[in-house]
């Protein structure tokens, strides 16, 4: 016998031959309606099916389709025969017409030949079946989103996306500098028509940075007598524009250095500069519509110093005399009850009191919840979270307007806050789901059923107990 070698061996060349496993039968779906979301009434729920043999035979199969969530729930099941000549292709629609049940669904396709030599699944993808009222009617809640960021079409899917969640709107920036610098090209123009088309509001975010500043990395709020009194023209334009219901925030988060550049000097400084920018933009818009809402200072982090320093040295300021309603940004990450806000809206509430303005309204302009978050993950607690929050806060009646943020993802970076708030999949073409844009979560369906329930509704009862962390509303 021959002995082996303890020589490693040495090998020239491999030859690997690589056999695709094939689908003989492939399936591809298509959907019509936004975002693949069918309101629950629709008579007729409809997948444009194309089927193709792919084998030089002839096919005769089993189709069987189906809806499941992810909660394992199946409300559609159904088989049918299909036959394919050699290499054809066929098209036929399935309709889903039946199912009322709202959730969010994979569409799942099994295909399987009699002789077991044909056993296919596809899950191609999902879709979603939401509340919408067949009345239009609408609960006071509003989405923000970034419209404005995306083209033509994508735009007007994302007005259909608020529209079918029986939202009364949508909250977002009309930038002065693109008001100028691009005149009727900007699409805020066009999210505003659409808007009207559909019975929905625009809450708008009056921008305070002169349009000569609009492309600066660092956009100071206009201060000069000259540039305070564009403003005041510019919100005049504004007023005209959007009309007496808009609901007018001044500027967006003032309290931070990101927005305005003179926090950096001090709280003292940023907060003069905001009050002297916001009583420009509260008069012009008054001059055009007395009636019209007018709020600030669109605070965030209302709950500790950042916020509560700001406010104090704004109302020295006179902040008080230029605002409606006080708008904050009440964000928390857990269940609202445990946040406790209500003992700072008794601050604020003392400190309007004290200038004889008690009676000011309050509105919540951005409230959300992002995944990111090990408290609110996954989306379906993000759902419930946003949707207990609406109902908190309106049977609390602290706020006469609430915004959910945000309708849309702003990206997929799972470990990115920012693009983590959203509820349906972003509008960017780069970035379609299924070949769509603005695809739900469960967070959205949860949302859209909760302004079902909750719309033209009135708080009968709401109390709190196991020491102020669970709450009872009816």
């Amino acid at each position: 016998t021959t002995p082996l070698s303890s020589e490693s061996i040495a090998i020239k060349s491999v030859k690997v031959t690589r056999y695709v496993a094939k689908n003989p039968i492939y399936v591809t779906p298509q959907i019509d309606e936004t975002g693949n979301t069918y309101r629950w009434y629709s008579e007729n729920k409809i997948i444009h099916n194309t089927y193709e043999n792919l084998t030089d035979q002839k096919q005769v199969v089993n189709v069987t389709h189906s809806l499941i969530s992810d909660d394992y729930v199946k409300p559609f099941s159904k088989m049918e025969r299909i036959e394919l000549e050699p290499r054809e292709k066929k098209d036929i629609d399935l309709n889903f017409g039946e199912v009322k049940e709202c959730n969010l669904y994979w569409y799942n396709i099994d295909i399987k030949s009699d002789d077991g030599s044909i056993n296919s699944t596809f899950r191609p993808l999902e879709l979603a079946i939401v509340k919408t009222d067949p009345d239009g009617i609408k609960n006071d809640i509003y989405w923000a989103a970034h419209l404005d960021r995306y083209g033509d079409k994508a735009m007007i899917e994302g007005v259909e996306m608020i529209e079918n969640s029986n939202a009364k709107g949508y909250r977002s920036g009309f930038e002065w500098g693109w008001m100028v610098n691009w005149g009727s090209n900007y699409i805020a123009y066009d999210i505003n028509d659409e808007l009207k088309k559909r019975n929905l509001e625009y809450s708008p975010i009056v921008s305070l940075v002169h349009p000569r500043n609009a492309y600066d990395s660092v956009r100071y709020y206009v201060d000069t007598p000259e540039d305070l009194a564009d403003l005041k023209e510019h919100a005049k334009t504004l007023a005209n524009l959007l009309g007496e219901n808009a609901g007018y925030e001044i500027a967006n988060e003032p309290n931070l250095a990101s927005f305005n550049p003179f926090m950096n000097q001090g709280v003292d400084v940023g907060a003069k500069k905001y009050v002297d920018a916001m009583q420009a933009a509260y008069e012009g818009i008054k001059s055009v519509h007395p009636d019209a809402q007018v709020g600030g200072p669109v605070l965030c982090y209302i709950n500790n110093e950042k916020g509560i320093d700001f406010f104090d040295k704004a109302m020295e300021y006179g902040m008080w005399k230029y605002m409606d309603a006080f708008v904050v940004h009440a964000y928390a990450n857990n269940y609202i009850e445990k946040a406790n806000f209500e003992k700072y809206y008794d601050y604020y509430t003392s400190e309007f009191a004290k200038v004889g303005k008690s009676d000011i309204k309050y509105w919540n302009t951005e409230t959300g919840f992002t995944v990111t978050d090990d408290t609110i993950r996954p989306k379906r607690r993000q759902g419930i979270l946003n949707a207990t929050s609406g109902i908190y806060y309106s049977a609390t009646g602290i706020f006469d307007r609430i915004v959910i943020y945000n309708l849309e993802q702003k990206g997929e970076v799972e470990t990115e806050r920012e693009d983590n708030f959203g509820c349906v999949s972003p509008g960017y073409t780069e970035l379609k789901k299924y070949g769509k844009n603005f695809v739900p979560t469960i967070s959205y369906v949860i949302v859209t059923g909760m302004n079902y329930m909750m719309a033209e509704s009135e708080s009968v009862q709401h109390k709190l107990i196991n020491n102020d962390t669970v709450s009872i509303n009816r």
